[in-house]
């Protein structure tokens, strides 16, 4: 049921990424004058939620382990990765492999490249997703063949940059803060906050007139006031303790609080602009071609 619900979810989002795509006329009688700004914050936030469980939660995994004493490591890796459907495996000295057995169309690499662990200021973590080319599919994952440096610039502040040479549809160029200090072990009552810009990109294919087309939509962002994060967790035993998401998945909504996102689309029809601002009550107000509505 988890995986149903996983893939569900996941399905939902690509639907409306595919939908605000393709919105430039969408929208009919009073709400409809802002749908399409709806639409494009939809396909915004499901690719964030993909990227965010792909890169901070998993390393916020990551850098548990390696910040924990040498006692406290076996266990934490047991409950952090050798559970439910993930498995981490050591490929080099402070290289590892990490791989969800439910959606093996890539894995995870992530190597130490400076410093014992993020905790450190110049420590550095590449990330880097890996396809498996006999099961690829671009239209599934979005961050396959993303590589992103996570470099820690203080006690509070680490920095997410993708690599100039990446062609991957997952651009980013992000801050990460935790007022609270370093990451907790437990990886319990984590509150952050976001800000920066990034991309997103879709790739399609259309046969027109026994043509085969490919064409790829651009949604880039920009974050106008930083997004509070929460993450938050369930038990699944007295023992062991998951992340609600892990590498490539995002399972339970919402996490992402409040902020402020300038978003433009960009394909064949053109390009679209929008504003979205999340409000207290948990809805959002999209600003689009000069008018502002609220959506549920």
């Amino acid at each position: 049921m988890k995986k149903q619900t996983r893939q569900w979810v996941r399905g939902m989002a690509y639907v409306m990424l595919a939908l605000a795509m393709t919105a430039c006329t969408l929208g009919v009688g009073e709400k409809g004058k802002t749908q399409t700004g709806e639409l494009m914050y939809n396909g915004w936030i499901g690719s964030m939620r993909d990227m965010m469980g792909t890169t901070i939660e998993t390393a916020l995994r990551m850098n548990a382990v390696l910040a924990a004493s040498g006692t406290e490591q076996a266990g934490l890796l047991k409950s952090l990765f050798y559970s439910y459907s993930m498995e981490l495996d050591t490929i080099g000295e402070r290289h590892w492999r990490i791989t969800d057995t439910h959606w093996q169309h890539s894995y995870l690499e992530v190597e130490m490249l400076q410093g014992q662990s993020l905790n450190e200021p110049g420590a550095c973590m590449k990330m880097t997703c890996v396809p498996v080319p006999e099961q690829y599919n671009p239209r599934v994952e979005k961050m396959d063949g993303s590589i992103v440096y996570i470099t820690c610039m203080d006690s509070h502040t680490w920095t997410l940059v993708s690599d100039a040479l990446d062609s991957s549809d997952c651009r980013m160029d992000l801050t990460l803060t935790n007022e609270s200090g370093f990451w907790p072990p437990t990886l319990q009552s984590v509150s952050l906050s976001l800000s920066g810009q990034g991309m997103f990109g879709f790739r399609s294919n259309v046969t027109y007139n026994g043509v085969r087309l490919h064409k790829r939509t651009l949604l880039q962002y920009r974050i106008l006031e930083p997004f509070a994060i929460k993450l938050s967790y369930y038990e699944d035993s007295p023992e062991t303790q998951y992340l609600q998401s892990h590498a490539g998945f995002f399972t339970y909504l919402p996490f992402i609080q409040a902020g402020k996102l300038e978003m433009q689309v960009t394909n064949d029809q053109g390009t679209n602009g929008a504003i979205a601002t999340l409000l207290d009550d948990g809805h959002v107000e999209i600003t689009y071609r000069g008018v502002t509505q609220i959506w549920p």
